[in-house]
């Protein structure tokens, strides 16, 4: 559901948000994968050391008695849709995972989440439940109960390399109009200004929603039904077309991988995109391209 005030047409390019969510996929809830162990499943949220160190940590839990033991699985981004929704058809899931953000909401539907309503009531009782942002844990909660725990925050934001809006003479961009008018002035020193990676493990779903939330629009209404053809999201669509049609967008994006969007922030070709972590190696808001 869309809950983000709606701005003003064309107006500040803001970054969008994804969550990322702890689900109980629990070993309670019918069908699920329970058995043996309790299965823990995490995502690469982390650099080479994350995983290991997040394993240890993890099968060295001491549950109470009766209860399994804890095995722990790390699932990779790429296809990990298609992971977690053959896992869950199967009834081989885990009892908890991180992972997307909207899976918890369909795996609900299906009577594979074990709401988390009651940890949240505990939370309140000890004060952990006052750590979270006002009306962060309320987008959790749906007719069956809350379907997660948000586990972070991820910004899409707009990233650029000062170096070459220095050189194409341009300030960075504050609307749309602007935007398209740095573009034009990228695509004469041969740099890009919507740097995008649609291909396999790229983002570039993430930034077209992010760009219809932004406009005031999304993919649901108020009761949680498709709502995709408005004037909002066509609005912010005919945006991204326009900058293809004129050319500042790589013709390649529609297949680049993140691995591949990154090549061509160093090798000074993408001027202007919208990235999510921060942890990408020698580019960031406002700095050069290249380290």
């Amino acid at each position: 559901m869309t809950t983000t005030p709606r701005l003003t047409r064309r107006s500040l390019l803001l970054g969008s948000a994804a969550v990322g969510l702890t689900a109980a996929l629990a070993a309670c809830a019918p069908g699920s994968g329970g058995g043996q162990a309790l299965k823990f499943w995490n995502m690469p949220w982390g650099g080479t050391a994350f995983n290991p160190l997040d394993k240890k940590i993890s099968e060295a839990f001491s549950p109470k008695k009766g209860l399994p033991r804890v095995t722990y699985q790390t699932v990779q981004w790429a296809d990990f849709v298609t992971t977690f929704a053959s896992a869950i058809a199967a009834n081989t899931g885990p009892a908890v995972s991180s992972g997307s953000g909207t899976q918890a909401f369909q795996f609900a539907t299906e009577d594979k989440i074990a709401p988390a309503d009651d940890l949240l009531d505990s939370w309140k009782k000890n004060g952990l439940y006052d750590d979270f942002l006002p009306g962060l844990l309320g987008t959790m909660k749906t007719s069956q109960g809350y379907v997660a725990i948000p586990y972070n925050l991820d910004m899409r934001a707009l990233w650029y390399s000062k170096p070459l809006l220095e050189k194409a003479g341009v300030e960075p961009p504050k609307d749309w109009q602007t935007y398209l008018d740095a573009c034009e002035a990228l695509k004469k020193i041969g740099a890009y200004g919507f740097g995008i990676a649609s291909g396999k493990n790229g983002n570039g779903f993430q930034i077209l929603v992010g760009l219809l939330i932004n406009n005031g629009g999304g993919l649901f209404d108020e009761e949680q039904k498709p709502r995709c053809v408005t004037p909002e999201n066509i609005q912010a669509l005919e945006f991204v077309v326009e900058m293809i049609r004129k050319g500042y967008v790589d013709p390649g994006s529609a297949g680049y991988s993140t691995d591949n969007a990154q090549a061509q922030w160093k090798a000074d070709r993408f001027a202007m995109g919208y990235e999510g972590r921060a942890s990408h190696p020698t580019w960031a808001a406002g700095s050069p391209a290249t380290s």
